[in-house]
């Protein structure tokens, strides 16, 4: 299984909300819902672009530079374009900024908003974004 394959991510997402609820440590239990928003971004994105690709929407050439997540995201219908742009925000915070990141993680209001009471909701999502056909 290729790391660059949703179904990896998926596999370490589920494996680390499985885990986390036995931890005991507040720092253990940062870091795996780092993990888990991270992980669940990037299966979430990988499972579009591919999608698109295979529908014919994207070009492998409009995804070599820097841009290439901000154009999968915008194109998609609007409701799983909020929800990968809130996931995306979610995970740059959780892979860049030091604050403490704790549970309940709310996105900007809105059609398409998402809401993370428990590293369970994150599953459920990817679950979700998973079952899409991402075709516009």
């Amino acid at each position: 299984m290729s790391f660059q394959s949703e179904k990896y991510y998926q596999k370490i997402v589920k494996q680390q909300v499985a885990q986390y609820n036995s931890l005991t440590s507040e720092d253990e239990k940062e870091i795996y819902l780092r993990n888990i928003i991270s992980r669940t971004y990037y299966s979430c994105y990988l499972h579009c672009r591919d999608t698109l690709l295979s529908n014919g929407v994207l070009e492998e050439e409009d995804l070599n530079n820097d841009s290439s997540h901000a154009k999968v995201i915008n194109e998609l219908p609007y409701g799983l374009k909020s929800q990968l742009k809130q996931l995306k925000n979610f995970r740059i915070k959780a892979d860049y900024i030091n604050d403490s990141l704790f549970l309940p993680l709310r996105g900007k209001p809105g059609r398409g908003y998402i809401s993370f009471a428990s590293p369970q909701h994150f599953e459920q999502i990817l679950e979700t974004i998973l079952s899409y056909q991402c075709s516009p």
